[in-house]
């Protein structure tokens, strides 16, 4: 869950606060007039996950490397089995001073995070041995 700043599991829901452990294995305990009146996201709750990034290039890249580079990533992110191939979006969105940016959103239809970031991994290295070759 979430709740303001600080993402962690719920490890006991008592009269006066909540408990949640941390990420970093901290325990917070919070009153609960507080956790009544935050907004929380409950991450155990998740239908699926997304990949929202970005993807800069060097201004030395031509506009018709940048074309070759979306076919290229599309395909890459396309042949994953495991990619809802409906929601992806690819485009050349921004040019700002340090970078040419590709943006690049797509699902994974399972809410395991280890899961979904052993797949983001899987895609960002074969993105990664592409542009070097």
């Amino acid at each position: 869950m979430r709740i303001g700043g600080n993402v962690g599991g719920v490890e006991d829901i008592g009269l006066r606060s909540t408990r949640i452990r941390l990420v970093d294995k901290s325990l917070m305990v919070v009153p609960n007039k507080i956790v009544a009146a935050e907004t929380i996201t409950n991450f155990s709750r998740f239908t699926r996950r997304r990949v929202e990034q970005i993807i800069g290039l060097s201004h030395g890249t031509t506009p018709e490397q940048i074309e070759a580079m979306l076919q290229e990533i599309r395909g890459i992110v396309l042949s994953h089995p495991e990619v809802d191939k409906n929601s992806l979006m690819l485009f050349f969105r921004d040019i700002t001073p340090s970078s040419l940016e590709l943006w690049m959103v797509y699902e994974f239809p399972n809410p395991d995070f280890i899961k979904h970031m052993n797949v983001k991994q899987q895609i960002n290295l074969e993105i990664m041995r592409r542009v070097s070759a």
